[in-house]
């Protein structure tokens, strides 16, 4: 990759040299500190990226102005200021293909868009990160996934709009070997399922529901809570959503992973919580039928089980899902369309266990809508048909 010129090699080892002389000036090399790199200094590659068409300065400039992009939010707008992303066009042209360039490139777009940096005419940039996503060469593909999966995150439906092999693409890459690739392909398809139930339904059309599921087992725990948290969005969304995560089989998959409240890692306590919103989502919006499986899955005594370790459990917002899941399922039994085996199987848990006398007696419980619950209990236990 070097160039065989010692002069040009000698102009970008200068270049490199004065960027770290520069932003070293008040922390040791061996210390260097990304966020040091200062306006002038961006200016500066920047103007000798804007004359200079010799492939191996060409990278050096560019490695130089990815690690700026992803230092900080005015690094970025630094460069979007000098016109960056025309810049980067031009260098993509005279790489002619040069993978060493094209990984830099990808290095710098992600760094950019990574930092949210309002740019106009980013969407020009995904026929280059379209592209890069079907490289042979692992990092570039990582690079481009993780800046479409921040441009999804800002702007999802206008890039599905502008690319519509972004969404099969990403889907195709989670299950890509390499997790540096399988993290931001990940992380791209929740983002899109963040928007509307139209795009959660084109994802779900596209098989990602089975990725998913493939996923939960991945030997990484926080890939693992990336995949709850896409599945978490999808039951976010309309009843028939939730019924496609129901008849993929997720629910028995995932129930394991609520057993991660007792640990005191911060990826397995997320994994825990991504888990609760997944049940909590389909307890709140879910139809009679979908609650009587979750029912079925007695989740209503593992919730419970959970509610009584409330004290290791502490995060109020858990406690609150904990709560309001709980509930939705109690009042299952009160509906008019509820079977008689529902109302047995919630009158059955009653009778096993003192929930009025533990929600009345936990002092911890009375900021939350405990008397919710206890007046469902108490119109469970008094009604006839029970």
């Amino acid at each position: 990759m070097p160039s065989s010129d010692p002069l040009l090699r000698l102009d970008a080892s200068i270049i490199c040299a004065t960027l770290l002389k520069k932003a070293s000036k008040h922390f040791p090399a061996k210390h260097f500190d990304r966020q040091s790199l200062p306006t002038q200094i961006v200016n500066f590659l920047i103007d000798t990226l804007t004359n200079n068409e010799e492939k191996f300065t060409l990278y050096s400039i560019l490695i130089a102005l990815g690690e700026a992009a992803s230092s900080n939010y005015e690094r970025s707008n630094d460069m979007v200021r000098r016109d960056i992303l025309t810049l980067i066009q031009t260098c993509h042209t005279a790489a002619e293909g040069d993978i060493d360039i094209i990984r830099a490139i990808m290095r710098t777009l992600s760094g950019l868009f990574g930092q949210k940096v309002r740019i106009q005419n980013s969407l020009s940039t995904l026929p280059l990160l379209s592209a890069s996503l079907h490289s042979t060469d692992v990092k570039t593909i990582s690079y481009a996934a993780y800046a479409v999966s921040s441009l999804l995150e800002n702007i999802s439906r206008e890039v599905l709009v502008a690319d519509v092999t972004i969404a099969p693409t990403l889907t195709q890459l989670m299950l890509h070997p390499a997790k540096e690739v399988v993290t931001p392909a990940l992380r791209g398809v929740g983002n899109i399922m963040t928007g509307d139930d139209h795009q959660t339904q084109m994802m779900i059309n596209l098989q990602v529901i089975p990725s998913l599921l493939w996923l939960v087992d991945y030997p990484d725990k926080e890939v693992q809570k990336e995949a709850v948290w896409t599945l978490s969005n999808i039951t976010a969304g309309n009843q028939l959503q939730i019924q496609a995560v129901i008849d993929a089989g997720v629910i028995p998959k995932v129930i394991p992973l609520l057993e991660y409240w007792k640990t005191e890692t911060k990826a397995e306590k997320d994994l825990f919580k991504e888990t609760m919103w997944l049940f909590s989502n389909i307890c709140e919006r879910g139809t009679p039928s979908q609650k009587r499986f979750i029912l079925n899955e007695k989740m209503l005594e593992k919730f419970y089980e959970l509610l009584q370790n409330h004290i290791e459990i502490k995060e109020r917002s858990l406690i609150s899902l904990l709560m309001n899941s709980f509930k939705n399922l109690l009042s299952e039994g009160l509906q008019t369309e509820s079977n008689e085996s529902t109302r047995i199987l919630i009158k059955t848990f009653l009778e096993k266990n003192e929930v009025t006398l533990f929600f009345e007696n936990t002092e911890f419980f009375q900021d939350f809508d405990v008397y919710d619950i206890l007046d469902i209990i108490d119109s469970l236990n008094n009604n006839d048909t029970l």
